[in-house]
């Protein structure tokens, strides 16, 4: 694999890890006999948003990602990297994340996530494309015959994605092959937090609107995208290893190891775009919004994707352009 090749499959693989939500796609595409209306699309992301099988119990696995604190004489902020879809048997929520989570007074995300209509509404209109030219059709003879050979392997109709934008084809068959390999976005960091945050009656906050969320991964260049979907499915083999890679470096805290398989690949001149909407911007919105939280007393735990914690361009680094060192918690 040359080296653009390899920067665009890790970059697209970390992308769809990174920015995976239930506004992103559908899990379980078994019975997806989507011949293709963009209704019977729409359909299939509601089935697969309220599908959320029963997991059977697994010998757990103890996890320590890493933890920061930024604090000064009546304000705390705990900082945690979240990752979007992880295995069940990870058993991360306890020790100092757990007691953190404890002592704080609310929860921010990245995003709350709107009713399942809402969800539906938002994403159908950026998803489908009614143009009338299919997914297939904007693609080159040999980009088609890769694709038409990886669909038959996950076991889809080669015409199950004709409606839908290459962006969303894109993030779509990698969440999939993600999924097959064993990853669950239900027992997703950030899903988890959350989960307890509302047995806890613990008051959330987002970051960002689900509006916005969409704007950033469904933008780009349209043959970038069909680009990303054809090397991701050419490698399909390698995307769950890849993940491995990211989830071994975040599960035991290694920040130069989740950042080299995460961060690093999106800085690529290939994802230069994507990088600066996707970390940059938003790390330094949310370093600014950090920074006035710090003016009001209380404790605050905030959970964000993993990828924005690590690099030069991290919150934390933006943060202490304000003046606010972090500090991290966890060994």
């Amino acid at each position: 694999m040359n080296i653009m090749k390899k920067t665009l499959f890790m970059g697209g693989a970390a992308l769809s890890a990174l920015l995976y939500a239930p506004i992103a796609f559908a899990q379980d595409t078994q019975d997806a006999d989507v011949n293709i209306s963009a209704q019977k699309s729409a359909d299939a992301i509601k089935a697969m948003g309220d599908t959320e099988a029963l997991l059977p119990e697994v010998k757990k696995i103890d996890a320590d990602p890493a933890l920061w604190v930024v604090k000064d004489e009546d304000t705390t902020i705990y900082l945690f990297g979240t990752i979007h879809l992880l295995k069940p048997e990870l058993d991360w929520f306890n020790d100092e994340i757990r007691t953190a989570y404890d002592k704080s007074d609310e929860l921010v995300i990245e995003m709350i996530e709107p009713s399942q209509e809402e969800m539906i509404a938002q994403s159908t209109k950026l998803m489908i494309d009614s143009s009338g030219k299919s997914l297939r059709d904007k693609m080159t003879p040999q980009q088609r015959k890769i694709y038409t050979e990886a669909m038959a392997d996950i076991g889809l109709p080669e015409n199950a994605l004709d409606p839908i934008r290459p962006w969303a084809a894109g993030v779509q068959t990698q969440v999939m092959l993600m999924t097959k390999g064993g990853f669950d976005p239900n027992s997703g960091a950030d899903k988890i937090i959350t989960k307890q945050a509302e047995r806890d009656g613990k008051p959330i906050l987002g970051l960002e609107t689900m509006g916005y969320q969409l704007s950033i991964i469904s933008s780009g260049d349209e043959e970038k995208h069909i680009q990303f979907l054809v090397e991701g499915l050419k490698d399909r083999d390698k995307v769950v290893p890849e993940l491995n890679k990211m989830v071994d470096g975040w599960a035991s805290g290694d920040q130069k190891k989740l950042n080299e398989t995460l961060v690093l690949p999106m800085e690529s001149a290939e994802y230069k775009i994507f990088f600066e909407r996707v970390f940059k911007e938003r790390n330094i919105n949310w370093a600014a919004w950090l920074d006035a939280r710090m003016d009001r007393p209380g404790t605050v735990f905030v959970a964000v994707g993993a990828g924005h914690l690590v690099g030069d361009e991290s919150v934390q680094n933006h943060l202490a352009e304000y003046g606010h060192q972090s500090k991290l918690v966890t060994n």
